[in-house]
């Protein structure tokens, strides 16, 4: 199969593949336009197997589908150019696409619903950019949609793989060293875990709480949370969703009107006839939330003395 028409595939998170540099002017050969500003016909631009952290996901199509509609009203942008990177592959040089996989996926797709789009812009990687490079623009250059957090967690992967360390790599992306630790924490999960994070079907924050708390069994608990979600009509499950919320979510709606009933009971003058255990079960609940109280109400009168 020729390199210029190769699926792209879905991605891998085990991608491992080393670029060598071309020529760019071999690589844009008897095509038109210069380098530094030239439109590469759409099907000229390589886009590397596995390399594109991005999941077809419902929302990311339907992301493709906006950008593709607005290129069929205003077409393609001149100032948004792909960046691509003059790759040595299979005897020649070729245009690898680095940035831009949605944009170039939506101008295809009004390419094929009849627009008379033959061609995109391009800008080419300078010379020394390496593949950490390129894998870190994946985040960086990307201004359009966010990645999703299992999407961070395969770039995350990636860098650890060329041997950048966490602190570099928060930096690169812009986000905590905690982060990163719990997106490579992510990428290391059971196929059936992350499959839920790359869906959507349960966030990120859930999947990686639930599993360092549970283990293997995270598995079940993280679908029993998308079963409870999906009856409720929801896309996604949230913390709302896991085992005992609602029960915990219940008791601090009713606290208070579970202490003054606590508070009438021991008012009650049939208050003495109940066992001297859960008497003093109820006492001692009953005094934690009266200091509580009394160190809300100091609290409040300190603000206002302050004021």
């Amino acid at each position: 199969m020729d390199i210029t028409t190769h699926p792209p595939g879905d991605p891998d998170p085990d991608f491992d593949l080393e670029l060598v540099r071309g020529a760019v002017k071999e690589a844009t050969k008897e095509r038109a336009g210069r380098i530094d500003a030239p439109r590469i016909p759409l099907d000229d631009i390589y886009v590397i197997p596995g390399f594109n952290p991005r999941i077809d996901t419902p929302k990311h199509l339907e992301r493709v589908r906006e950008i593709a509609d607005s290129i069929k009203a205003y077409g393609f942008y001149d100032d948004q150019p792909l960046g691509v990177f003059p790759a040595r592959m299979d005897g020649r040089s070729v245009l690898a696409l680095y940035s831009g996989h949605t944009r170039l996926a939506a101008a295809k797709l009004a390419r094929d619903e009849g627009t008379p789009i033959t061609s995109v812009p391009v800008i080419c990687a300078p010379e020394g950019t390496s593949m950490e490079d390129l894998t870190a623009a994946l985040q960086t250059r990307n201004t359009g949609a966010p990645l999703a957090p299992y999407e961070l967690a395969i770039l995350c992967k990636r860098m650890r793989n060329y041997g950048i360390e966490i602190p570099e790599i928060a930096q690169r992306f812009n986000i905590t060293e905690k982060w990163v630790h719990d997106l490579l924490f992510l990428a290391s999960a059971p196929k059936a875990v992350r499959d839920l994070v790359a869906y959507d079907k349960v966030t990120a924050t859930e999947a990686i709480k639930n599993l360092r708390k549970h283990g293997a069994n995270a598995i079940q608990i993280l679908q029993g949370m998308v079963d409870r979600a999906t009856a409720q009509g929801k896309a996604t499950a949230t913390g709302q969703h896991a085992p005992g919320a609602r029960y915990r979510s219940t008791v601090r709606k009713t606290a208070t009107t579970m202490a003054d009933t606590l508070r009438s009971i021991r008012a009650d003058h049939g208050y003495a006839a109940l066992g001297g255990e859960l008497r003093g079960k109820i006492d001692d609940l009953l005094q934690q939330l009266d200091e509580a109280q009394d160190g809300a109400v100091d609290a409040d009168e300190g603000d206002s003395d302050a004021a």
